[in-house]
């Protein structure tokens, strides 16, 4: 199978509920990040992680790409990731995921579309971090992105100017929704290929330990 596509898995979160940097957190002897990386292997020349402390990530031998926007969620993962990408299209994936088949991937890989997203539905419900980018939704990422930094600065330049200093910088309100709402997205439903808990979000203690029975 001819292979053009970059894998990207974000793993940038903050893990505040977890207490843990959730994809070092290891599975029998290996770490979801590295269970991600082996489901996308097959699938791309080329992986990208996308994390804001590199050497933490440095031992998987991967390019790890930091956030260009701090404190910007995953969209700000997408966009500096997409920027290092050399392929047009990409598969991005979040940590948050492990449970994501082979299957659901080959299938999104595989779609043919003319949109720059290609996101998985299951039921009524898509899945935002787990699927196909184009390299062209970088200047509609940057426009959010740009345009909240902004605003962000100047609420933080305020907040000083009122004595009341920083405190790790604030969230911006720069959604993955909102770069869909403004790109092509094509939505593809898997609900007939997709098991059960395939897109469960694993974001506490209680979520890691179902996903580990269901991994090993």
């Amino acid at each position: 199978m001819e292979k053009n596509i970059t894998g990207i898995v974000l793993s940038g979160g903050q893990s505040s509920r977890m207490g843990k940097d959730k994809a070092l957190m290891k599975v029998g002897t290996k770490s979801i990040i590295e269970i991600m990386i082996d489901k996308l292997k097959p699938f791309c020349n080329e992986i990208l992680i996308s994390a804001d402390e590199i050497d933490k990530y440095s031992q998987f031998r991967f390019k790890v790409v930091r956030d260009k926007f701090k404190n910007s969620g995953p969209l700000a993962g997408i966009y500096s990731s997409l920027l290092e990408s050399n392929t047009e299209k990409n598969f991005i994936i979040s940590c948050d995921l492990p449970l994501v088949s082979q299957n659901i991937i080959e299938n999104l890989t595989t779609t043919e579309s003319t949109k720059e997203i290609i996101l998985p539905v299951t039921g009524e419900k898509y899945h935002q971090l787990c699927g196909v980018y184009s390299k062209s939704v970088l200047e509609n990422a940057e426009s959010i992105l740009s345009a909240e930094d902004e605003k962000g600065r100047s609420k933080e330049k305020e907040k000083r100017g009122k004595g009341e200093g920083e405190k790790g910088g604030m969230k911006r309100n720069t959604s993955v929704k909102r770069l869909l709402e403004i790109s092509q997205v094509e939505f593809v439903d898997v609900t007939s290929i997709s098991g059960e808990n395939e897109f469960l979000n694993m974001n506490t203690v209680e979520d890691f330990e179902l996903i580990r029975e269901l991994l090993l």
